[in-house]
């Protein structure tokens, strides 16, 4: 991911190219899906040829942009702005076309290449070498060894039995004596209201003695 410009982007050093976000739909031709598969399950990875150029089209083959050093297509000879006409007795339509050969090229195996320098042609001899795997390999030993299936354990809590019969009878003693105490306190209310309307005959019958005395002469 590309923080400067916020794309994603495939980099193979040293080009970098952009990818789109989204809208991308692939799709692999079956007879590709088919040599793949083969060759994972022959080789334990995918066996694809490599050269070590970034070609690009041209008007007829495909132009050489840059070789990388130390590869085949360097000990081979090959050189910026050659040409490719040719690929092992093939004509090249296109670079993607070019790419397709060279993956398809089974690794150590010589091949000669047609291609234009300056305005001549000559034929190159390059031994293909092996491309790394793209997502990891597969070994003999491993395709070898039935899968492995993980034991799982796993500890479960115990967990304490509830005794709905004595959960419900709690229950009903406490709403029980929630009653009673509802009962009680109404009771006391009510005695509590007797007696305030008590003093309040008291303090009347004692207003009535006091206003009498006062009238007497």
């Amino acid at each position: 991911f590309n923080e400067a410009n916020k794309k994603s982007a495939l980099v193979i050093p040293p080009r970098e190219i952009d990818l789109p976000t989204s809208g991308v739909s692939l799709a692999i031709p079956i007879n590709k899906a088919k040599s793949t598969a083969v060759k994972i399950i022959k080789f334990g990875t995918i066996q694809q040829g490599y050269l070590g150029i970034y070609p690009e089209d041209a008007e007829e083959g495909v132009l050489i942009v840059e070789v990388v050093d130390n590869t085949p297509a360097d000990r081979a000879g090959l050189k910026h702005g050659d040409i490719i006409i040719e690929y092992d007795g093939k004509k090249v339509r296109s670079e993607k076309h070019l790419r397709e050969l060279i993956a398809s090229t089974i690794p150590e195996q010589m091949v000669k290449i047609d291609i234009l320098r300056d305005i001549n042609r000559r034929i190159i001899d390059a031994v293909i070498g092996k491309a790394k795997p793209k997502y990891g390999q597969l070994t003999e030993k491993f395709l070898n060894l039935p899968p492995v299936v993980p034991q799982v354990d796993v500890n479960i809590p115990d967990v304490p039995k509830l005794d709905l019969y004595y959960e419900s009878q709690k229950y009903k003693d406490a709403q029980k004596e929630y009653q009673e105490d509802i009962k009680k306190l109404k009771e006391e209310i009510r005695n509590l209201n007797k007696e305030m309307q008590r003093l309040s005959r008291e303090i009347e019958k004692a207003k009535k003695a006091q206003e009498k005395a006062e009238e007497k002469p």
